[in-house]
């Protein structure tokens, strides 16, 4: 019997320290695969924390890229960012892929120390200095580099761990966000001229306008 709680007891210790050695690990950042986009087989958080998942939107986002789209090779600033009241702690991994779930560019962390690359700049997560909220909300900055060469729309995803502190894997909050930008349109800088014809000139009724853009190549 003596053997037996004997064993029973290691094995609990076993299990909590690795419980809380992932916990530590974790909070100093992700690790790879995490997004749960298509290229990570939908793997997200709660493969490591026993919460739940939640759809969020414009939880990443990036001003520029919904609006303008990418030009390749050009950097942009990402933004992810996340609520939760009472959440004591955040972390959160991002990545960016092509229609196939294909990884695609790559990223630069931040300069204060908040974000980290992984995966050979193809994805970005916390650091321990990241993971501690403002009045319960976490934001983090960090850039993308477009590929060299257009490869059509391109999604970024994100999952963002709300915490409860309490130094273990349970009663988390696992937030999932995405949005997709697609390649700039090309604007011809050419130069143009409009021919503009009104008639009859002079006129004291109606007239006519005929218009037409020539373009010179």
């Amino acid at each position: 019997m003596k053997k037996q709680y004997t064993f029973l007891f290691i094995l609990g210790v076993s299990a909590l320290f690795i419980l809380l050695t992932g916990e530590l690990m974790f909070s100093t950042g992700a690790p790879p695969g995490k997004t749960g986009s298509p290229g990570d087989n939908g793997a997200n958080c709660t493969d490591c924390h026993a919460g739940s998942t939640v759809i969020q939107e414009d939880w990443i986002l990036s001003p520029q890229l919904s609006i303008m789209g990418y030009t390749p090779g050009q950097d942009y600033s990402i933004i992810v960012a996340g609520y939760k009241e009472d959440a004591l702690k955040y972390g959160f991994e991002a990545t960016a892929e092509d229609e196939n779930g294909n990884k695609v560019g790559s990223f630069t962390a931040d300069v204060i120390g908040m974000t980290q690359t992984i995966s050979d700049g193809k994805a970005i997560t916390h650091t321990a200095m990241g993971t501690i909220p403002i009045t319960d909300t976490a934001i983090w900055f960090f850039t993308w580099t477009a590929p060299p060469e257009t490869v059509g729309p391109v999604t970024f995803y994100a999952a963002i761990n709300a915490a409860n502190g309490d130094g273990t894997n349970g009663g988390d909050q696992i937030n999932l966000s995405n949005f997709t930008t697609t390649p700039a349109t090309a604007i011809d800088d050419r130069p143009y001229v409009h021919n503009l014809k009104i008639y009859p000139n002079p006129s004291t009724g109606a007239i006519t306008l005929d218009g037409s853009c020539l373009l010179y190549t």
